[in-house]
């Protein structure tokens, strides 16, 4: 191979590499957008961008293939013309390339945050050392005024230097510039992180699952690349739109309720699941101590609510699945409660020992059934903690003595 060809193959490797560095972080900020941001685009406000509800995140991205002598990306020094170019192309989107009024200048810049992404080594560039400590309030914007000064008179010809120095709000710019170090390998980890635990998939699930999403993914791109006016943006409906499907094939038949454990906090004894259980001796238990057995409950109790929420929140249980599903344990709490109590004059109740028993017996028959959510069987644990958190807060759905109704819902 010539130098010629070798030099433009080079070259070329250099740009496919900055594609997909950019491609595979606008792939974490799809699956990592939440219930509070609106949109996430590639190629729209910037190269990635994230509408929020108060601000929009702007993010530049730059990426090299290029190693020291040791092996290690290189620094981003003083004089780097990727953070350079990056300013420079984000004061003339503020200032309408000096053609804007410098009021709607300072409110673009209120309403956005400017992020300089990329994977050489960030933290020793003393301009953006010297940003971050004047934004955690060590440092005055009079010492980053002197730095420019010198760094400009060290060059020879530096416009974007000269034009960040000159800036009529090149101070309130610089409170809303931040960085962020990652390399494509902390990306794919990222997106794998986002899958495991935001999405709750399991491990064997992940390459299969993001497979799919970047294929996917590729597609769309490559359709707002054959239409040259559009590009490539998600919000909160297109994603699901998107995306449930290739996620419900793969993953709703096995949704994730996985036990956490937690230890006894005095918070517990406030619950009204466990008041619910204290008053009928639920954890009076010769095999187990009280501490012991109020930790297990709260721990089925929150790991399954925590898992349910979150999947409701992410629309991967449906809200007809999530309502037939309650409605079950319910009707199903309702027929043991008529059964056991049969023949019970309200009237006449009161919590003995012998109502003790009963109600232990109206919780023994719920905690031995197990539920479907969807299609999917949920096992004993995961059923038993959505029985745990009906019976919980300030109005729970279901109760294990008599008049449940009128000693544990609060008005």
């Amino acid at each position: 191979m010539d130098k010629d060809t070798e030099e433009k193959l080079h070259s070329a490797m250099h740009v496919i590499a900055g594609y997909e560095y950019q491609f595979k972080y606008f792939f974490w900020k799809v699956v990592s957008l939440s219930v509070d941001d609106k949109e996430v685009s590639m190629e729209l406000h910037d190269d990635v961008a994230v509408v929020g509800k108060e601000h929009i995140k702007m993010y530049q991205l730059k990426h090299t293939q290029k190693r020291n002598a040791n092996g290690d990306v290189p620094n981003l020094t003083e004089k780097d013309s990727d953070l350079w170019k990056a300013i420079s192309v984000w004061i003339n989107i503020i200032s309408g390339c000096g053609q804007k009024k410098i009021e709607d200048q300072l409110e673009y810049i209120e309403n956005h945050e400017f992020w300089f992404v990329t994977n050489k080594a960030v933290r020793k560039n003393p301009l953006l050392k010297m940003v971050r400590q004047m934004q955690e309030g060590k440092l005055q914007f009079s010492d980053i005024q002197t730095y420019l000064d010198s760094l400009y008179k060290g060059q020879k010809v530096n416009e974007s230097i000269k034009m960040l120095k000159e800036y009529k709000l090149n101070k309130e710019f610089l409170w809303r510039l931040h960085y962020e170090q990652v390399s494509m390998d902390e990306l794919d980890e990222k997106i794998k992180n986002q899958f495991l635990h935001s999405m709750l998939i399991h491990n064997e699930d992940f390459n299969l699952i993001y497979a799919k999403f970047f294929v996917a993914l590729s597609e769309d791109f490559d359709k707002v690349c054959k239409q040259q006016d559009k590009v490539l943006h998600y919000d909160q409906e297109s994603k699901h739109k998107r995306f449930d499907v290739i996620y419900q094939n793969i993953v709703k038949h096995n949704l994730k309720f996985q036990l956490v454990k937690r230890p006894f906090v005095n918070e517990f004894l406030n619950t009204t699941c466990i008041k619910q259980l204290d008053d009928i001796d639920y954890f009076v238990k010769p095999r187990k101590n009280r501490i012991d057995l109020i930790a297990d409950v709260m721990s089925k109790n929150l790991s399954f609510l925590n898992a349910y929420n979150s999947y409701r929140e992410e629309c991967w249980i449906s809200d007809e699945d999530a309502s037939n599903f309650e409605n079950n344990i319910i009707t199903s709490w309702e027929n043991a409660f008529d059964e056991i109590y049969y023949g019970y004059d309200m009237e006449s109740y009161s919590l003995g020992k012998e109502e003790k028993k009963t109600a232990y017996c109206l919780l023994a028959k719920m905690l031995g059934k197990e539920f479907l959510l969807g299609s999917q069987h949920l096992d004993s644990t995961a059923s038993n903690g959505a029985i745990f958190w009906l019976s919980d807060s300030d109005t729970p759905k279901i109760g294990w003595r008599l008049d449940w109704n009128t000693v544990y819902i609060k008005e």
